[in-house]
Formats: structure tokens, sequence, C-alpha cells
């Protein structure tokens, strides 16, 4: 049973937190930058190395 499907995700590793609104990721092998849309702390989430899933979206 899935609880919540979200489409266009895919899995990333944490680099470091620029600033409030932005983190560095690493995705296929490749440095990027991803825009967080939580500001707050996030301490215990926002770890080098710690896996997480990129949500691409278009403007």
């Amino acid at each position: 049973m899935e609880l919540l499907k979200i489409d266009n995700t895919k899995e990333c590793r944490i680099v470091s937190r620029l600033n409030r609104f932005v983190v560095e990721i690493k995705v296929d092998g490749v440095k990027r930058r991803a825009h967080i849309n939580n500001t707050g702390r996030l301490k215990e989430l926002l770890v080098k190395g710690k896996r997480g899933l990129l949500h691409q979206s278009w403007c």
C-alpha cells in the first residue's frame, strides 16, 4: 500500500547546505544545487552524505 506517490523524483546525496534556500546535492555523480522549500533548521536531515529525494519541477 502506497500512502503517497510523487512523480518525477530521483535519489540524491546531500553535499552541503549553502543557505536557507539552497542545498548542494550530488545526482548521478554530478554536483548540483537545489531549492529547499522548508527554510527551517533541518539540522538532523541535511547532513553530508545523507540520502534524499529530489523532485524536479519545471517553471
